[in-house]
């Protein structure tokens, strides 16, 4: 008689876990989630399944979004969800990265993963933290090139149609206080597409993009570039499209849609878009300085060979000729490597600011703005925000009043005037520095605020509470001078 395998219990511990959590999926389901598996397996029994692999570019299944209070209750279904079920988590105290800024975390780590795991409860909800991982999970999820995914559970004290934010009523939840086994629930839910309410998932889209539409900051559209070939080699480029009607209807406004066709126009005929295959980091690039660099070492060895043919004088070739050319050939590389990259940082700014310029003949009226994003080189994009400065504007013109010492029922016409439009240059300033630095298209990267004051994105910093500090140091500084 054959001698029968062992089997280790660890392992048949693991695919009685399987079996037992899979058990409500039908045959055709189990096989739409369980990857490298014979068909003959998917007739009820298995031996030995592989669990759902991570799609490229992502690090864990679940990210976990909890609060502090519900910190030991979160680590406990992180543990036992990888622990039974083989799904890896990202779980803030063990994963986030040390010394990066934690919104920057966040963001970062949300990315990387499959699904959200929203533990909701009253502590989460009063939580900042939490407020902007919830929805950056959402806008995520609607993103369409993004899969993530959201599975919220109600840990306590919690109802869904009175408690919770508009944005997250629509979803069904799981509740973990009248699950008999919630870790397998969150498993099955893993599984499954359907865990929102497919009857409410257009309401939920809808009242999400209407309340995220009225906020500063937030990205109404994100345009990529696409390289349009030729015939002619040298003529390939890099272009953006005309706009869509999936695209205009992202839009707020008929003067956005225009002021985004001329700006579509000016980036489509500049020199960064028409080179961009130079600019841009990769093969192309490496490929053109090398060539240049083989042809200074061809140039300069040939005609330094010619010559010594000439003379008859071969002696000492290679140190005299071929060495040198290859060492010019090797700093031409680098040279002309230094050169592009300079050239490209100093166009890119040149058409940031024009681009700036081109926004601000439009920006009272469509209250968005079109900017550039080089983040990643490797694909142009252009992306419009909106940001509605009116209230930002009556702040700023108040603390102007309290530096000037004007009382804050000072109506004359003039002083308003005067006022507001200082105030105004002064919110478009910090704006366009914001721009230049990059933070404007990586909104992330702002600092985040206790209070959300004018109804900012991912609840970042309002332009008035920055220039708030800044005018109120103004303010203690001459206080401080009369007194020395």
């Amino acid at each position: 008689m054959a001698e029968t395998e062992e089997i280790p219990m660890s392992e048949i511990q693991r695919q009685s876990s399987i079996r037992e959590s899979t058990s409500g999926i039908d045959n055709e389901e189990k096989c739409d989630f369980l990857t490298d598996i014979p068909e003959d397996t998917c007739d009820g029994e298995h031996k030995s399944p592989i669990l759902y692999e991570l799609p490229p570019g992502k690090k864990y299944h679940l990210f976990i979004a909890h609060s502090a209070i519900d910190g030991q209750q979160a680590l406990k279904i992180c543990k036992e969800l990888e622990s039974r079920f083989l799904l890896k988590c990202m779980f803030f105290d063990r994963d986030f990265m040390p010394a990066k800024r934690i919104d920057e975390n966040i963001q970062q780590e949300m990315e990387k993963s499959v699904k959200v795991l929203l533990l909701l409860s009253p502590d989460f909800l009063n939580s900042h933290w939490c407020d902007m991982e919830a929805r950056l999970a959402v806008q995520m999820s609607f993103d369409r090139s993004s899969d993530l995914r959201i599975i919220p559970v109600l840990l306590r004290d919690l109802d869904p149609e009175n408690d919770l934010p508009p944005f997250l009523k629509p979803y069904v939840c799981i509740d973990a206080q009248k699950e008999y086994d919630c870790t397998a629930k969150i498993h099955e839910a893993f599984y499954y597409t359907g865990v929102v309410d497919a009857v409410h998932q257009a309401e939920l889209e809808s009242k999400f993009a209407e309340d995220n539409r009225s906020q500063n900051g937030v990205r109404l559209l994100e345009m990529e570039g696409k390289l349009e070939k030729s015939a002619c080699f040298n003529a390939s480029h890099y272009v953006f499209l005309d706009l869509s009607d999936q695209d205009r209807a992202c839009l707020n406004s008929n003067k956005t849609q225009e002021q985004l066709e001329k700006i579509l126009d000016f980036v489509n005929s500049s020199c960064v878009m028409r080179n961009y295959r130079i600019f841009k980091n990769g093969p192309f690039q490496f490929g053109f300085t090398l060539l240049v660099g083989l042809t200074i070492t061809f140039l300069y060895t040939t005609i330094g060979l010619l010559d010594s043919f000439v003379d008859r004088d071969t002696d000492g070739v290679w140190t005299v000729h071929i060495a040198p050319g290859a060492l010019f050939g090797i700093v031409s590389y680098f040279l002309v490597l230094f050169i592009i990259r300079k050239v490209r940082k100093k166009l890119i700014k040149v058409l940031s600011k024009t681009i700036w310029e081109k926004n601000m003949k439009y920006f009272a009226d469509s209250l968005c703005l079109v900017l550039i994003d080089v983040t990643n080189l490797k694909i142009p994009k252009l992306v419009t925000i909106r940001y509605d400065i009116t209230a930002c504007q009556e702040y700023t013109c108040l603390l102007l009043k309290k530096q000037r010492k004007l009382s804050s029922d000072s109506d004359a016409v003039n002083i308003v005037v005067s006022f507001q439009q200082e105030a105004k240059d002064l919110i478009l300033k910090k704006l366009q520095e914001w721009n230049e630095r990059g933070s404007l298209v990586n909104w992330a990267s702002l600092e985040s605020e206790a209070y959300n004051r004018h109804n900012t994105w991912l609840r970042k910093s309002c332009v008035c509470q920055v220039l708030e500090r800044y005018l109120i140091t103004q303010i203690t500084d001459t206080q401080n001078s009369k007194y020395m």
